[in-house]
Parts: structure tokens; C-alpha cells; sequence
């Protein structure tokens, strides 16, 4: 602590030394600038500057100095009073020096505002490094530093926002009624082949020969007999399984966001034990929108069981809601 007093104490005396080499000094302006935004705020300071005189700005600098303000406010510290100074009068050793003395400060601060997050006063900070010395050997170091701090702000800004729109997006899906699907009866698959059982063609006569038995004779009445009834089984209405669990398909978001209302219809097969398998597309007005969600949902559809596989056609019709 002690050792850092005695450098300040240094740096006042130089401040003392570059105020003495100076003409008498105009009057310390008694008008300050008003609570402004920090961008107001610089640009005041920055005329303000401007129209000081090289007396007027060795007196700013070295009360910057007694009142410690080495690089903050921006447009009223030590640092850039001289920077000024040396614009006007670069052969001045005594400012020239007095930057030198300054720089240290100036990294420390550079590093802390890092730190903190604090990527604009970084970067003003930077800035003035630069002035003082291009080539100062952190520059480099610390501006990059900056460049990466700036692109994982930029990147946490932009998932915050996809986040925020996301769930924007669910609470106006909350506010607005639901879209309908709009589910068609179940129907047979006409012509579907699983509904034709296998049968013998009955219009096919198979005479016995003639030195047959009767056992045998009775044996072809019977078989016969068994194809005829398999015949009218065959041609006997399938009964349909009743549909015990519907699940609604999701009215995907996209279509809903640009009001696309369209059709699917679908083909699936009904398993003796009531599940569903083998579901495909038919059709779909429009296509590649609502495909997916209607295949899911007659994934999870389920019938009474009980009854011989069969395969069934379904239309599903998406639709907005009317009048809201």
C-alpha cells in the first residue's frame, strides 16, 4: 500500500511538473454538464475538450489526478486530458511521461472491466490504450479477449431470445382455441385382399371315380359340404371392430402459425388382439404437413379385440377454428 502511495505521489508531482510548464491558465469553467446517457455523455466531454486551451488542460489533468479519476468519467480523466496535451504538442517529454506512468492503471482496469463483464468500458478502456501506446505489448492480448467476450454475449443473447420466442409461441398455442381434427367413421378397405379368406373355388367340381367306396364317397360329400360354407363365410359383410381408444393427432405448430388447414387419409391393419399395425398413407392434401401427425395417432388408436385381422381406411381432416 505504501509503495502504491508513493507512486501516486510521483505521478501527482509529474502532473505538478507538466501544469508549470504552461502560460498562465484560463479560469476553471464553473458549468458542468448535466446527468446525460453515457454516448450524450462522451460527446459533451469531447467538446468540451476541444475547447480547452493547453493551460486549460494541464489544470484538468492534474485535479483528474489529486482526485484520483486516472481513467474514468469517460471524457473527464487524467488520461485523456493528456492525450489531448500530446495531440497539441507531441514533443512534450513531461506529458509523454506522464502517460508512460499512467498506462499501468489504465491495463488494470482494462482486465477488471473484462472481469466484470462489463464489455463497453472494455473496450473505451482499450481504446485509450491504444492512443497511449499502439504498440503496448497486452493490446493484443486483451482485444481479443474482448472479441471473445463480445461473441459468448452475442450467443447467450441469441438462445435467450430463441428461448423467449419459444415460449412465446406456446403461450399464444394456450390462448387461441384448438385446432380441430376432424376424424372420419372407421371404414373397410374396399377390396382390401385381408378380407378375403382363402378358399377353395366352389364353382369347381371334383367328380369321385367310378369304382370309388362309399367311405370315400361320403368323404367328398362332406369336404364339399365344408367349401360351400367357407364360400358363404367369405362372402358374408366383415364386421368392423369397434374403436375403443382414439388418439388425436397434433395439429402440428407450423400449420397452425400459417393457417394450413388439409387431409390425410390413411390405411391400417387391426390385429385380433385390438392393436394397430401397418399403417400407411394414402393420401394427403396438402403434402409434407400433416403426414407425420396423422400416422402417429393411428399408431395409438386401439379396437375391440376378438376379431379376425382386418385392414381399415381413415380420413382425417385438419381444420382451424371458425370465427376467432
Amino acid at each position: 500500500m505504501h509503495r502504491r502511495e508513493c507512486r501516486f505521489a510521483i505521478l501527482i508531482s509529474i502532473a505538478v511538473a507538466v501544469a508549470g510548464c504552461s502560460a498562465a491558465p484560463e479560469g476553471p469553467s464553473t458549468v458542468e454538464p448535466a446527468p446525460a446517457s453515457s454516448s450524450a455523455l462522451e460527446a459533451a466531454a469531447d467538446t468540451r475538450i476541444a475547447t480547452l486551451d493547453s493551460g486549460g488542460l494541464r489544470e484538468r489533468a492534474t485535479a483528474a489526478l489529486r482526485e484520483r479519476r486516472i481513467h474514468a468519467p469517460a471524457g473527464d480523466n487524467a488520461i485523456e486530458y493528456y492525450l489531448a496535451l500530446r495531440e497539441r504538442d507531441p514533443d512534450d517529454a513531461s506529458v509523454a511521461a506522464a502517460l508512460v506512468e499512467l498506462q499501468p492503471y489504465l491495463l488494470i482496469a482494462a482486465e477488471q472491466a473484462l472481469v466484470r463483464g462489463e464489455n463497453a468500458e472494455s473496450g473505451r478502456l482499450l481504446a485509450l490504450m491504444g492512443r497511449a501506446d499502439p504498440d503496448a505489448p497486452a493490446l493484443p492480448r486483451l482485444r481479443e479477449a474482448l472479441r471473445e467476450a463480445e461473441r459468448a454475449l452475442a450467443e447467450s443473447k441469441a438462445r435467450a431470445e430463441a428461448e423467449a420466442e419459444r415460449r412465446r409461441a406456446e403461450r399464444l398455442a394456450g390462448d387461441v382455441p384448438a385446432p380441430a381434427v376432424v376424424l372420419e367413421p372407421v371404414a373397410l378397405e374396399p377390396m382390401a385382399p385381408a378380407l378375403v379368406p382363402s378358399v377353395p373355388d366352389v364353382g369347381m367340381t371334383v367328380q369321385p371315380p367310378a369304382t370309388a367306396s362309399a367311405p370315400a364317397a361320403s368323404r367328398a360329400a362332406t369336404s364339399g359340404t365344408a367349401a360351400a360354407t367357407a364360400a358363404t363365410a367369405a362372402r358374408a359383410p366383415t364386421r368392423v371392430p369397434r374403436l375403443l381408444h382414439e388418439v388425436q393427432p397434433r395439429y402440428p405448430p407450423l400449420a397452425m402459425r400459417r393457417r394450413i388447414e388439409g387431409q390425410v387419409r390413411v390405411s391400417f391393419t387391426v390385429e385380433p388382439d385390438g392393436s394397430v399395425s401397418s399403417v400407411r398413407l394414402l393420401s394427403a392434401q396438402p403434402e409434407g404437413v400433416f403426414e407425420d401427425a396423422a400416422i402417429q395417432a393411428a399408431r395409438g388408436w386401439r379396437f375391440e379385440p376378438g376379431a379376425p385381422s382386418v385392414t381399415i381406411t381413415r380420413t382425417l381432416n385438419f381444420a382451424l377454428p371458425r370465427g376467432g
